[in-house]
Order: C-alpha cells, then sequence, then structure tokens
C-alpha cells in the first residue's frame, strides 16, 4: 500500500478521495477568502488540497491546505481534480457550522467522493 493510499489513522478508503476536519469553521474561513467568483477548481494530492478560483484568466487565487492540516487524508490517485460552485459550498458549511447544539463548540467534516463524477459529499 502506498503512501496515497493511507489516511492518517492508517486505514484504507476506497472513495476517490476523503479527507475529515475538526472544526468545518477553519475551512470556511478559507474558502469565504476566495469567493469572488462563483466557480473554483479544486486539486487532491497526496500533498492536500488546493483550491483555485480565477477570473477571465487574468486573476487568480488560490489557497493550499496541506494533508498534515486534516484528521484524515486519502487520495486514491496521484491527483484528483474536479470544479464546484464556491457559493453553494460555502452555503453547504455554514450548515454545519451553525448546527452545534452545544454554545461554542465545534463541528466536524468528511468531504468524500466515491468515484468519478459522483458528488462531492458532506457529513458531520
Amino acid at each position: 500500500m502506498t503512501n496515497t493510499q493511507m489516511n492518517v489513522s492508517g486505514g484504507r478508503s476506497d472513495n476517490l478521495f476523503e479527507m475529515k476536519l475538526d472544526n468545518v469553521k477553519n475551512l470556511s474561513h478559507i474558502l469565504r477568502a476566495l469567493n469572488f467568483k462563483e466557480m473554483a477548481t479544486c486539486f487532491v494530492s497526496e500533498n492536500g488540497l488546493k483550491i483555485v478560483v480565477e477570473d477571465a484568466k487574468c486573476v487568480q487565487v488560490s489557497a493550499f491546505i496541506g494533508a498534515d492540516l486534516f484528521q484524515e487524508f486519502h487520495v486514491a490517485d496521484e491527483q484528483v481534480a474536479f470544479k464546484i460552485d464556491l457559493t453553494v459550498l460555502l452555503d453547504c458549511l455554514s450548515i454545519f457550522d451553525n448546527c452545534s447544539v452545544v454554545p461554542g463548540a465545534t463541528a466536524a467534516l468528511k468531504m468524500f467522493c466515491t468515484h468519478e463524477g459522483a458528488p462531492l459529499k458532506l457529513f458531520e
């Protein structure tokens, strides 16, 4: 089993990629900073998650979240790329962020995709 097939907890996943964060708010803040255009291109590799937003090939902003910042991180291929509506993703993440019944508690987030063309799935 190669390093790209391992997650932080040492298990194996059959998903195309899978990542878990203990605090969804951290990801929300990063994505909000990139949200000047609707669509973003995401690249998942063994090194982490890179999110790129560009406007007519004139302006490009990107953020990189290293694999070691995730509590679990797995990617099946060398690199997986997909496009996502950043505004919709932020709306979904805000639901996770606001669903905690304990004041001050943070919501965890697990994101994964089972295969190419499948939807990005978010779970708490």
